[in-house]
């Protein structure tokens, strides 16, 4: 078995070799440490998930060939993802792979940002960058709970694929629209915190709002692509 992952990652050097004119060595040699902790963690811990590594490893797979396609022009934005994938690596060691679902989810954005930048050619980077952070600080948090309130985690991942469809739809002309939607998602984590889940009610009630929020400024915001809105609209202002 050790034999197979050695000519795996024996095929990645090759990569290496082969890759055009050497312009991207230090981006491979990421790609091959991720290979190396791949084969690492395995041998850790027994073999017990090897579906989740073989996951991380279809990520790395990625990485390297969409860094080939786009001819390196967004390397820092493959350097996010990668990292993302780092955290999934390093915090199912630490929790003993008791959520593995949960993990899985946080993959899934990972994936979202990668095919949706390649969708809309990098002209809002940064508007990826606080998805994929908002990714991150449910990492943390359910780090720091113990998965107490898991489901409250998903309400608020629920609401950052929102925002990454949403986007999507309106042609990113109400940027600053969709990064209120997300500061309250971000209020919402933060109480939750302080309070310690004895409200958690009212913050169900606080992300309702937020529904609301994003439903309405559908309704009065984007009269061209609603068509019948636009009187609505004009009667607003």
């Amino acid at each position: 078995m050790l034999g197979n992952l050695c000519v795996h990652l024996y095929s990645y050097i090759i990569i290496i070799i082969d890759d055009e004119c050497y312009r991207c060595v230090e981006l491979h040699f990421v790609a091959l440490r991720y290979v190396q902790l791949f084969i690492d963690h395995r041998r850790f811990i027994g073999y017990r998930c090897v579906e989740l590594h073989f996951v991380a490893l279809r990520y790395v797979q990625l990485f390297i060939d969409f860094s080939r396609f786009i001819g390196y022009r967004c390397v820092e934005l493959h350097f996010a993802a990668l990292r993302y994938v780092q955290l999934f690596i390093d915090y199912s060691r630490f929790i003993g792979y008791r959520c593995v679902e949960l993990h899985f989810v946080a993959l899934r954005y990972v994936q979202l940002f990668i095919d949706y930048s390649r969708f809309i050619g990098y002209r809002c980077v940064e508007l990826h960058f606080v998805a994929l952070r908002y990714v991150q600080l449910f990492i943390d948090y359910s780090r720091f709970i113990g998965y107490r309130c898991v489901e409250l985690h998903f309400v608020a991942l629920r609401y950052v694929q929102l925002f990454i469809d949403h986007s999507r739809f309106i042609g990113y002309r109400c940027v600053e629209l969709h990064f209120v939607a997300l500061r309250y998602v971000q209020l919402f984590i933060d109480y939750s915190r302080f309070i310690g889940y004895r409200c958690v009610e009212l913050h169900f009630a606080a992300l309702r709002y937020v529904q609301l929020f994003i439903d309405y400024s559908r309704f009065i915001g984007y009269s061209e692509y609603f068509g019948t809105e636009t009187t609505r609209q004009e009667t607003l202002n």
